[in-house]
């Protein structure tokens, strides 16, 4: 079969086919004769007319054209540059070769490979390469490219021709039969009514270089890694509209941690659109993600983002995606995922899944093909970077496509992938419907949620309207770390009356903050617009306003939105106690059900209360029931109040109790107690303060005589909040000093009003860095005034 494969010199593109036909010896008949092969290194002319011609680049391309034989094929090429390459490298991999019932008996194909794993360097042009091939009947496997290799020879060595390509170049068949080389084009040929050939050569962008024995998440970071190469052709070739999204390492990072990937493992279609449509909010991208037919058995459709602004579109045809709509995807220029699962023969679940970067699609005799690219080498000493891969497309009798060009085989087991969804993303000018710049709050327990990205903020204006109104809140976020993510107390933001409010995402990955209404009356319950704007421009830490948590009284917790998603669904303890509920408390501490026997029964919840909150005297208890599952009572005990009381509950629905007063403690305690069979499943629930609305606006009763410090919690950790008040107008020092007299933190140096101010410390020092645990001294000046408090970071 050596003999059959050479390369034929030529002079002009116009003359390439003129030659195919020499050289030619015998080759067994159910193999493929080839006529032609052909290495090309290629610069780029750039997609735009007045782009300029790129340097040699580190791409290269293998092209070639054969008789068909009575059976498919699949084409391995290995090559080497002499002298620079350390082994060889299969440039080829794969490559089908269509059989005599596919159309006409003459088949012309080229594919791309990176010559870097060939030792090339980007603008220094190939001289020649060395290669050898095999044909075999079956797709050679990962297992099975060692042992080719060592019966590979490689007996010929080609000059390599220098190209200047288009973004979509390549040799076609008209419908004559006759070769032709196509004037460049914007990408779609159409040769005939069966055939044509689409293939993004942006999609060249190398993938993330994923490797486990570095990073564990790296292993089955296929979505994530798929999705932001695809992402950085999509700026690439929409430079105008979409910003530099950064290393596409750093952009696979954050997708990874929005895809709440904390471990090594896969992620399902939903939660990659998800994922996308988060960062696409996050940094305000005109982008439109469109599907087909994500999970057909799945219950999550339509896929929206986490804050509920944005939608992915449907392109539904039947129940699985289909070639037509992927080639059309990939005919306009969008980035598109294919995602797979894998069974083995004769499985009716899937034991895995796979995500990959779709580069090309075509169709030549009637039958499609895709070219795909990913990372195929997850946990290798040696990553490949780069896979290409060509397959046909079959359907198999489901109506599913089947890509046998990437099958896997494991343990002596081939496992057949077939396609579950295909994710494509658009360029949309004018942008398209995203969070808008103000969300109504229309009744208690409801969120406002946004993603921010790193560096950027969170604003929030509260109206300045209603007598006596406080617009109180509690800012909660997203703790990605935990899978599923676990929603996390923040801050509280209270009498927010005519005031913005503002926080810096400092993470290196985006942030999903929910702004949680606690303000609460009796109906109707309290609708009102806040102002939202979220920035990626780099925030200043110091602005943040960390939170008035000791100015009112009450709390909140869970959605009232039909879900229960906060809570913990995990068969709880019997007795669980869930607090305090300040910085680190999170939502998934408290059980989603009560039971009266088979789970949680006993749940207490508390909070560390100011002793200076007069806002505490007088609280409501009120709970949301998602699902009655037996009807039974509901102990209410408030040992804070003295109060106990039984409530009955037989539907779903909102039930409430006065606690009654509170005496000056500093703890508020609340104890519930499902009873005689009770079985509920809970939305949302909290003790929302009953001082009258017209009340909280008299809670000023003037600048005090000298300076006032206070620190709460103490101890702490995470962070500390500092309440101070000046008597009068001035300039003020804030600083945190350790018991030597070092200066640690300077928190504030300024002009104040003599407003209640709240200032925290994060408990690290002026460069960035985590203190010690231990005891910390804090010290405000002003107006040759020194007051001091102490403070214990504890870890």
């Amino acid at each position: 079969m050596a003999d059959s494969i050479r390369r034929t010199a030529r002079a002009a593109s116009s003359s390439v086919f003129l030659c195919l036909f020499l050289g030619l010896s015998a080759t067994p008949a159910a193999a493929a004769l080839i006529h032609y092969t052909d290495i090309d290194q290629l610069s780029f002319k750039g997609l735009r007319p007045e782009a300029e011609i790129s340097e040699f680049t580190a791409i290269g391309r293998f092209s070639l054209a054969y008789d068909v034989g009575p059976e498919a094929e699949f084409l391995n090429v290995l090559a080497v540059i002499p002298g620079v390459t350390p082994e060889p490298f299969w440039i080829v991999r794969n490559l089908v070769m269509h059989d005599d019932t596919t159309g006409p008996p003459y088949e012309e194909e080229c594919t791309h490979f990176p010559l870097t794993d060939l030792g090339a360097v980007s603008g220094v042009p190939v001289a020649t390469i060395q290669f050898g091939y095999t044909q075999t009947p079956h797709p050679v496997v990962e297992e099975e490219y060692e042992l080719w290799s060592q019966g590979v020879v490689l007996d010929q060595t080609v000059p390599v021709g220098q190209r200047i390509a288009h973004a979509h170049d390549g040799y076609y068949v008209d419908h004559s039969g006759s070769p032709v080389d196509p004037a460049p084009s914007w990408g779609h040929y159409s040769m005939h009514e069966e055939t044509s050939w689409s293939e993004i050569w942006g999609c060249l962008f190398d993938n993330v270089d994923l490797d486990d024995s570095v990073t564990d998440t790296d292993w089955n970071g296929c979505s994530p890694a798929a999705c932001a190469s695809s992402l950085q052709w999509l700026r690439f070739m929409n430079p105008e509209q979409i910003p530099d999204l950064g290393a596409t390492r750093a952009i696979y990072d954050m997708l990874s941690q929005l895809m709440n990937r904390n471990g090594p493992h896969a992620v399902s279609a939903e939660v990659i659109m998800r994922a996308k449509l988060d960062f696409i909010e996050a940094y305000d991208l005109p982008i439109e993600v469109k599907y087909q037919n994500a999970a057909p058995d799945s219950s999550q459709l339509p896929v929206t983002s986490t804050s509920g602004h944005s939608t992915a579109a449907a392109q539904d045809t039947g129940p699985y995606p289909t070639p037509q709509w992927l080639k059309q995807e990939v005919d306009n220029f969008e980035d598109v995922e294919m995602n797979l699962s894998y069974y083995a023969p004769g499985a009716t679940t899937h034991a895995f899944g796979h995500s990959v970067v779709v580069t090309g699609v075509g169709r030549t005799g009637g039958q499609y093909w895709v070219k795909t690219k990913d990372d195929d080498d997850q946990e290798a000493t040696d990553p490949q970077k780069l896979r290409q891969v060509h397959s046909d497309i079959v359907i198999n009798g489901q109506g599913q496509m089947v890509i046998p060009g990437l099958v896997v085989v494991e343990d002596g087991v081939t496992y057949e992938g077939r396609v579950t969804s295909v994710i494509s993303e658009s360029p949309k000018a004018g942008g398209v419907p995203g969070p808008p710049a103000s969300d109504n709050t229309n009744r208690w327990c409801q969120y406002i949620k946004r993603t921010v990205p790193p560096g950027g903020a969170l604003e929030l204006t509260f109206p300045d309207e209603g007598e006596g109104r406080c617009y109180n809140v509690t800012v909660w976020k997203l703790d990605r770390e935990e899978t599923p993510p676990e929603q996390v107390f923040d801050r509280q933001w209270n009498h927010n009356k005519g005031k913005t409010r503002r926080i810096t995402n400092n993470d290196f990955h985006p942030v999903t903050y929910l702004v949680h209404n606690d303000e609460y009356k009796d109906p109707p319950y309290p609708s009102f617009d806040v102002g939202v704007n979220v920035t990626d421009e780099d925030g200043n830490p110091d602005q943040d306003d960390a939170g008035n948590q000791n100015i009112y009284g009450g709390y909140a917790v869970g959605g009232n939105d039909g879900v229960s998603d906060e809570f913990n669904h995990a068969l709880a303890d019997p007795v669980v106690v869930a607090g305090p509920i300040r910085a680190g408390f999170s939502c998934a501490d408290i059980p989603a059900f009560l039971k009266t026997s088979g789970g949680t029964h006993d749940l207490t919840m508390y909070l560390d209360i100011p002793f200076w909150n007069i806002y505490w005297d007088q609280t409501r208890f009120v709970i949301d029931v998602l699902q009655v599952f037996s009807a039974g009572d509901l102990l209410v005990d408030c040992p804070s109040t003295g109060h106990m009381d039984i409530i009955p509950i037989a539907a779903p629905g909102r039930y409430e109790m006065d606690l009654g007063f509170m005496p000056a403690q500093p703890q508020f305690h609340l104890r519930l107690v499902a009873q005689n069979g009770l079985d509920i499943e809970i939305d949302g629930m909290g003790a929302p303060s009953l001082i009258p609305a017209q009340d909280t606006a008299v809670e000023d009763s003037g600048p005090p005589s000298r300076p006032t410090l206070a620190a709460w919690p103490n101890p702490f950790n995470p962070a500390v909040t500092f309440n101070l008040r000046l008597p009068a107008a001035g300039r003020a020092e804030l600083a945190v000093f350790d018991l030597r007299g070092r200066l640690v933190r300077t928190l504030f140096a300024g002009e104040l009003d003599a407003e209640p101010h709240a200032v925290t410390w994060n408990g690290r020092d002026d460069a960035g860095q985590a203190v010690s645990a231990g005891a910390y001294v804090c010290r405000l000046v002003t107006n040759g005034t020194t007051v001091e408090e102490r403070v214990t970071l504890v870890k």
